[in-house]
């Protein structure tokens, strides 16, 4: 049977984003089915900063499908100029990646508030995304999505 040695001697902190508006894109948007019924699905999305910063290159954002939390994801669509009234969203089954909205490849601003702790250690605190300028309007295609749509489309499914 294959053994992995783990040395925990040289674990790296990363320093958390300071409050502020960063420069990403949207690396990827997963489809997070609950583990639990009394649970909701969630949307985790990906941004990778356009310039590290202390050490981050990366930061994620959690769209909660709870009516009680759907405030931030509405937020932020209406931010992205994406439909906010009501959205069908389509992922692939096999890798969870939502394909409908066209989300990957999005280049957005992360607003970030102070770092919060979590387990003890500081973690960056995205709160909100905005459009960028060059970021896609309403039904404008990105140059990865364009791609895309060459391709085999996968298995997919909608969640309303």
């Amino acid at each position: 049977m294959p053994k992995v040695t783990v040395d925990f001697s040289d674990v790296q902190d990363i320093e958390p984003l300071e409050k502020g508006e960063y420069e990403a894109t949207i690396e990827k948007a997963t489809f997070v089915e609950p583990v639990s019924d009394d649970k909701y699905p969630y949307i985790n999305v990906e941004l990778t900063l356009t310039e590290a910063q202390g050490g981050a290159s990366k930061c994620w954002i959690i769209w909660s499908l709870s009516p009680r939390a759907l405030f931030r994801m509405k937020q932020d669509f209406e931010n992205l100029e994406l439909p906010a009234d009501a959205i069908d969203i389509d992922y692939d089954e096999d890798t969870m990646l939502v394909t409908e909205p066209e989300l990957m490849g999005m280049p957005v601003t992360v607003v970030c508030d102070k770092p919060r702790v979590y387990e003890g250690r500081p973690q960056s605190n995205p709160v909100a995304l905005l459009a960028r300028n060059g970021a896609p309007k309403k039904g404008q295609k990105t140059t990865a999505a364009a791609k895309k749509t060459t391709t085999a489309k996968p298995t997919a499914r909608k969640f309303k």
